[in-house]
């Protein structure tokens, strides 16, 4: 029993890193990546675990779906594969994990990568260009709100990698804190690493905006169509003149995030949605804005 529970939460851990860094395939140097996360996830600390388990509660909660396929009228995902993802795997394969008397043989599945499951389109045209999410970090943030904000910056992270785009995350506070930018070759250590930043300063929305235009927007066509998403739970002046202009002229989508506010600081932006319960369930309507 005790070896059979020890199976059991590998595969688990494996599922967990698949989910939310976005495994690209049997045998990827991706897949690779993120079994070898999966066997240190026991000795991450208390807290990027908290961070990684609300992530991966975040991502099940929103079941990311794939773009329709250029194949198929309406979208459907027609073509039977074999592999190990419990998230495109057939109605009767997970209905098995209900069951104690096979649950064992659905895990052993996945073990042995032969769960029957559905095989994702390969369509290159889908992306369109990356997200952007700027996140605050100021002193307010600490605790709760900076927990989940690190748990919501990995399942937007999942989502563009299933919508095959580039993610990039700016940290501020008075100021751009600090940035990474992240493609289909990041590591899981890499994108961990993005996530040790820690609390402290005021907020001003200015820095960041102006941080993303400047290096992420301009010059770059594969910016064209970026959806930038603001997350902060303070309140602070609305970006300057340039910000309109800038706007006018480059295409891309604003949602504010605010955290236990009504977001009226934020009335800048395209879209607001204030988050009170900051609960997996929560995130819906997060990831629509990108979708």
């Amino acid at each position: 029993k005790a070896a059979i529970r020890k199976a059991t939460k590998e595969i688990a851990d494996l599922q967990s890193a698949e989910k939310i860094f976005g495994i690209a395939g049997t045998g990827s140097e991706e897949r690779k990546q993120a079994e070898e996360l999966a066997a240190k996830m026991p000795y991450l600390d208390g807290y990027t675990k908290r961070i990684i388990d609300l992530a991966g509660r975040m991502v099940a909660t929103n079941k990311i779906k794939p773009r329709k396929s250029k194949t198929t009228d309406h979208g459907e995902k027609n073509t039977l594969d074999i592999g190990s993802k419990l998230m495109d795997a057939l109605p009767h394969e997970l209905a098995m994990l209900a069951s104690d008397n096979t649950k064992l043989l659905t895990l052993r599945k996945v073990a042995e990568q032969s769960l029957t499951q559905w095989q994702r389109e390969d369509d290159d045209n889908l992306a369109e260009g990356p997200i952007i999410f700027l996140v605050d970090k100021s002193g307010s943030m600490d605790g709760r709100r900076l927990t989940y904000a690190k748990a919501l910056l990995l399942t937007l992270l999942s989502e563009a990698r299933a919508q095959k785009r580039d993610f990039a995350v700016v940290w501020f506070d008075w100021s751009v804190d600090a940035t990474a930018y992240f493609n289909k070759r990041s590591t899981p250590a890499e994108i961990l690493k993005a996530l040790e930043v820690y609390a402290g300063g005021g907020t001003d929305f200015d820095y960041p905006l102006n941080y993303a235009v400047e290096n992420y927007l301009k010059g770059d066509k594969k910016f064209t169509k970026s959806d930038i998403i603001l997350l902060t739970d303070g309140e602070a002046s609305e970006p300057m003149d340039w910000f309109k202009a800038a706007r006018d002229k480059l295409q891309f989508n604003l949602t504010g995030i605010g955290l236990d506010t009504d977001g009226r600081s934020l009335k800048f932006c395209d879209t607001v949605l204030p988050i009170y319960d900051l609960t997996p369930e929560s995130t819906i309507e997060a990831l629509k804005a990108v979708r």
